[in-house]
C-alpha cells in the first residue's frame, strides 16, 4: 500500500483550521481478498494536519457487514472529522467515535469490482481530513518588541561582537547572560574573554542569527518558514542545546515531530539521542512501530549512518519493533522478521 499526503493551514479570528488530504493505494486488491479468514491490513503511519494516523483496510470486510470498511486511527491525540473519498465520489462525513472513525459501509465488494475505481487490481482511497484548534488571541508584547528593536540598531549600547561565518553579529552581554548560563560563564566568568569580540566556528550565520532573535524576542524570525523547516530546526535545536536554551530545544523537538518519515526518521532519531530529546525519540519510535516502516528505514543512508554512530539507539529501535511484532503474531511471522533485521543491522554496522 502506497500513500501520500498534504496539508493546508487556515487561520481565522479565534480558531486554526487545518485541512489536509492522504492518498492511500491499495495494490492486489483480488489477492489480499482471496486471504483466509477477516484480515486486516494497516498502512504505515503517516503525517497529516499535525497528527500521526493509520489507515486500516479490511478487503474482506468484517463478519457482520458485506461493504468493506475502512478505520482512521488517530495516535494520541484527539480529532475532528474526516471524509473518505473513493476517486471523485465523495461518501458521507463521518463523525467521531471514542478512539478512531472511518465508514464501516464504505463501499460494497461487488460494487468495488465492477467499478472503474479498480483499475489493473489496484484502487486509491482518499481521506479529507478538517481539524480545528482552539487559538486564544493575545495582546502583542511590547515589551519583548523593544527589546527585539535593540538588537537591530547600532547606537552604542551593544558591547560585545560575534563573527560567525563570514558574518558580524552584535549584542549586549547583560541579554545574553540573562537567558543562557553557557552565554553567562563565556562573558562574566573566570574564564571569560577579555575582547568584545568572539569568534563561532560551528553554526552558520543564519542560525546564530535566528538564536539571537529568539533571545531578544522570544519568537523565530517571522522568515523561517520560507526556509527549509527540518533543516533549520535540526540546526537549531543543535544551537539551542549547545548555549542550553530550553525552551529554543523544546521547540524545535516539535516542529522536528512533523517532519518524521522513512527518509528522515533516522536522523532525526539521531540527532534525538546525542541531544537528550526525549520526547523526540518517542514520536520516533511510535512512527517507527512495524517491520515494515523498519525495513523501509534500513534501506536508506541514514540509517547505516545512525547504525554506526549510536549502536544502542540502534539496537532498542529494533528491539521495540521486534516487541510489538511479537505482540501481533496472528499476523506476523516474528522470528523469521527479526532475524532479518537483526542481519541486517550486523551486515550494516
Amino acid at each position: 500500500m502506497g500513500s501520500s499526503s498534504a496539508d493546508e493551514e487556515l487561520p481565522s479570528a479565534a480558531t486554526l483550521t487545518v485541512k489536509a488530504c492522504h492518498e492511500l493505494k491499495i495494490d492486489v486488491h483480488s489477492r489480499i481478498s482471496d486471504t483466509a479468514g477477516w484480515p486486516c491490513f494497516s498502512s504505515c503511519p503517516f503525517r497529516a494536519g499535525g497528527y500521526t494516523w493509520k489507515i486500516h483496510y479490511w478487503p474482506k470486510g468484517q463478519r457482520s457487514y458485506k461493504s468493506i470498511p475502512f478505520l482512521c486511527r488517530l495516535i494520541n491525540a484527539k480529532f475532528s472529522s474526516i471524509y473518505l473519498v473513493l476517486v471523485d465520489e465523495v461518501s458521507e462525513a463521518v463523525k467521531a467515535q471514542t478512539w478512531g472513525f472511518g465508514h464501516r459501509r464504505f463501499i460494497k465488494r461487488e460494487d468495488l469490482a465492477r467499478s472503474p475505481y479498480l483499475k489493473d487490481d489496484c484502487f486509491i482511497v482518499r481521506v479529507d481530513f478538517c481539524i480545528v484548534k482552539e487559538a486564544v488571541l493575545t495582546p502583542c508584547d511590547d515589551d519583548m518588541q523593544h527589546l527585539g528593536d535593540i538588537l537591530s540598531r547600532e547606537d552604542g549600547t551593544n558591547d560585545i561582537e560575534f563573527h560567525v561565518s563570514g558574518e558580524t553579529f552584535v549584542a549586549h552581554r547583560l541579554v545574553l547572560a540573562a537567558w543562557s548560563s553557557v552565554f553567562r560563564a563565556l562573558l562574566f566568568g573566570p574564564t571569560a574573554a577579555n575582547n568584545n569580540v568572539i569568534r563561532i566556528d560551528d553554526m552558520d550565520a543564519h542560525v546564530f542569527r535566528a538564536l539571537l532573535v529568539y533571545i531578544y524576542t522570544d519568537a523565530l524570525p517571522a522568515d523561517l518558514e520560507q526556509e527549509d523547516e527540518r533543516a533549520m530546526a535540526e540546526r537549531l535545536l543543535v544551537a539551542a542545546d549547545k548555549y542550553k536554551l530550553q525552551r529554543l530545544k523544546t521547540i524545535c523537538e516539535d516542529r522536528l515531530c512533523n517532519h518524521i518519515s522513512t527518509s528522515s526518521a533516522a536522523t532525526i532519531l539521531e540527532l534525538s539521542e546525542l541531544h537528550q530529546c526525549p520526547g523526540l525519540k518517542k514520536a520516533c519510535f511510535e512512527f517507527i512501530d512495524s517491520s515494515t516502516v523498519l525495513f523501509a528505514i534500513i534501506e536508506t543512508r541514514e540509517f547505516e549512518h545512525l547504525a554506526r554512530s549510536c549502536p544502542a539507539i540502534t539496537k532498542e529501535l529494533i528491539s521495540n519493533v521486534i516487541g510489538r511484532n511479537m505482540e501481533k503474531a496472528s499476523l506476523f511471522e516474528c522470528t523469521g522478521e527479526s532475524s532479518h533485521v537483526i542481519s541486517i543491522i550486523k551486515t550494516s554496522a
